[in-house]
């Protein structure tokens, strides 16, 4: 008969236990892994891709645009449009992905005053997005000042490592008259020379 003493026995138990956890461990670190390569590929970043906008002006009351302006990225208008207070800049935007961030920024050339208009989907589930601009409706946001405004599209999202700031072009246009908004004087930006800043130290004892 073959016998195995205590000490033997308890290197065996030591020897088997420390294999099962090994291998418990090994699946634990198997399983991380994996989930961790999921989650690095996730962070990978890709492209916007073609984009094209297709930016005009329509009357008010009706859908139907004048005269297209096609531009692909990167390209600006060759002429500045003109808009009345009876008309509205109409901007569409199609991209090769879905966008988080699609939006225009009207500035004003003379003081740099700007505002910025969110695009919609133009579609459900689609990557086309539209943007009209009412000189009426929306001559409230742009402070009833006419002029020259510069037209910035703005397009990012988190899945992509190049956004773009991309300046379509310049727009004249005329508002109807109008008092604009007050400013929240706590919101209000003065650009101007501010007040000299006069520092009194105390007397050293």
């Amino acid at each position: 008969m073959c016998s195995i003493n205590t000490t033997q026995s308890k290197e065996f138990i030591d020897t088997f236990n420390f294999q099962a956890i090994s291998l418990v461990l090994l699946q634990i670190i198997k399983s991380q892994s994996k989930a961790l390569t999921i989650f690095l590929d996730s962070l990978q970043k890709g492209k916007l891709g073609p984009v094209s906008v297709r930016i005009g002006v329509a009357e008010s009351d009706q859908e139907a645009v004048a005269s297209w302006n096609n531009l692909s990225k990167g390209q600006k208008l060759t002429a500045q449009l003109s808009l009345d207070a009876s008309q509205k800049l109409v901007v569409k935007v199609s991209t090769a992905i879905k966008l988080h961030q699609v939006f225009v920024m009207l500035r004003r050339k003379n003081d740099k005053r700007e505002i910025a208009f969110v695009a919609q989907p133009e579609t459900a589930g689609k990557t086309d997005y539209k943007l009209e601009v009412d000189m009426t409706a929306n001559a409230k946001d742009l402070s009833y000042k006419s002029g020259v405004y510069e037209v910035i599209l703005f397009l990012g999202d988190f899945s992509i490592d190049d956004s773009t700031e991309w300046q379509v072009g310049e727009v004249k246009v005329q508002l109807p008259a109008g008092k604009p908004k007050d400013v929240n004087p706590l919101y209000a930006v003065n650009y101007g020379p501010k007040p000299e800043i006069k520092v009194r130290l105390a007397p050293q004892y």
